[in-house]
This record gives structure tokens, sequence and C-alpha cells, in this order.
């Protein structure tokens, strides 16, 4: 009798363990992460400044779509210059919410993939300085920490002043790395030259949108020119620089997987689902 009812004891917490395969729950309480539900019925985690295997100066948000167990695709996002777009006093975790990264990231169809979000010092301070020379650590401590699927594909997204960022990343020629969004970011193209030649024949591929009055339609005009083919640029949807983010990001990133298909899979009338695209193979 008393073995019984000792085993009953057990039964909750094993159907806890064994409940606990989505990204959310494997992280809510490690390394001081803390995760709520969102309206999408996804999870936006966030991670703390200088957390153990990659210090970084400022809180992350994960942002998760519903039932992901094993991400597939991980979507490092950078967002524009802090103090102008999000403001000086927004939170990762109120950025997240206001431009609807995960509803955005659902209405593509994507079941396996992750957002990362870091937030910067100073406008895009932190990109330049910390995360963009050191993203192969990056990467490598976001893979195991969200626990992705080995050999996991990368998408790099940037509002505005990241685009140096992306630039840098790209540069490197990483075959996991397949995909960038520039969502408004084509700024300093001339000055950024030397990485956007090393981003030139390699494997990934760059969308870009465009707003009329930032400054960025004659630099997309430049970088068309250095990148020939691998540029894909279009007007932005959002009328305002600021609402790019908000408006353009998932429409941005369903266009890539649709050309990642139709490149992966050209003999097909209709393409597989999101999934393999999202996993590379």
């Amino acid at each position: 009798m008393n073995r019984i009812f000792f085993l009953l004891l057990l039964l909750p917490s094993a159907r806890a363990l064994a409940a606990c395969v989505e990204v959310a729950c494997r992280l809510d309480g490690k390394a001081g992460v803390t995760c709520e539900r969102d309206d999408t019925g996804g999870s936006i985690c966030i991670v703390p400044a200088h957390t153990s295997g990659f210090d970084y100066p400022q809180k992350m948000a994960v942002i998760i779509p519903p039932g992901v167990n094993e991400p597939h695709r991980l979507i490092l996002f950078m967002h524009g210059n802090r103090g102008t777009c999000p403001l000086n006093g927004e939170s990762a975790l109120d950025t997240a919410k206001r431009w609807h990264l995960n509803q955005q990231l659902q209405d593509t169809g994507a079941k396996k993939s992750v957002i990362i979000m870091p937030m910067s010092t100073g406008p895009t301070t932190t990109y330049d300085t910390s995360l963009a020379p050191r993203f192969n650590q990056f990467k490598t401590w976001a893979e195991g920490f969200i626990g992705a699927k080995a050999g996991s594909q990368w998408t790099i997204a940037g509002h505005s002043g990241a685009g140096r960022a992306i630039a840098k990343i790209m540069s490197r020629g990483d075959s996991h790395v397949d995909t960038a969004l520039m969502l408004d970011a084509a700024y300093n193209v001339d000055k950024n030259r030397s990485n956007w030649n090393q981003v030139k024949g390699g494997p990934a591929q760059i969308f870009n949108v465009y707003t009329d009055g930032a400054g960025t339609k004659s630099n997309s005009s430049t970088l068309k020119g250095l990148l020939g083919g691998q540029l894909h640029s279009s007007h932005a949807l959002a009328l305002e620089h600021c609402n790019v983010p908000r408006q353009d990001f998932g429409p941005l990133l369903k266009k890539a997987f649709l050309d990642r298909r139709a490149h992966l899979y050209p003999q097909l009338n209709s393409p597989p689902a999101h999934d393999e695209t999202e996993s590379g193979t």
C-alpha cells in the first residue's frame, strides 16, 4: 500500500518532466531566464545580461512560437538605433510585443524557428563591438542554450543602424548562415564595402526593403551594384522608418523562405512545407 502511495506521488512529477519538451518550458528558470505566454499562444523568454556561456551586457528576448521543441532555424534579430526605435526605456519584452515579432513569425508558416533579439547599449553600439565580432561564439552558445538541432540554419535580421553588424556577420561566409533580412538598414554601404565584397559570391541571399524618406533607397541601389543577384530589394510596406520592423519583418522572412524552397526544390510545382526549408535540408 505504501509503495502504491509513493508511486502516485511521483506521477505528477513524471508527467511534468515528460511535458517539458518545448523550448520555453526548458528555458524557464534556466540561468535566471523568465518566460511568459503572449497573446499568440507562443512564449517570450528573457535571458539576463552577462549570462554564463556568452557574456553579453544587455538582456535578450527569445521569441518562440507554440509547440517548438527543437528549432531547425534560429533568427538573430537586431533592433535599429536605440533611442529612436526602439525608445531608450523600452525593454526587450516591450519591443518584442510592440513589433508583434511572434505573430509575424507564425504568419510565415514557420513551425521550427525561434527568434533571438539581444538589446544594444547605445544606438547599436553593442552589436558592432560585442556581438558581430564574436558571432561564432554567440552562435555556438545560442544553439546549445536553446537546444536547437545540430547544424541549424541561421537568418540574420536587422533594422536601421544594425546594417553594419549584418554586413560584418555575413562577411564570414558561414554556410549555416544562409539568409539576411535588411529592414530599411542599407546605410553606409560604401563604408562597409569591404565586408559586402566578402559576402559577394558566398552562400547567403540578402533580402532588403527600403523606404523613401530614410536614405536607404539610393544605398540599396549601391548594394545591388555590389551583390548583383544575391540582393533582392523591394519597397517596404511601412511608409515610416520606425514601423518597418512591425510591418515588414514577417513578409520579408516569408519571401526568403519561399525563395529558398524554390532553389532547393526547383523540380516541384508544390514545394514542401517550411519545416524542410528551416532545416536547410
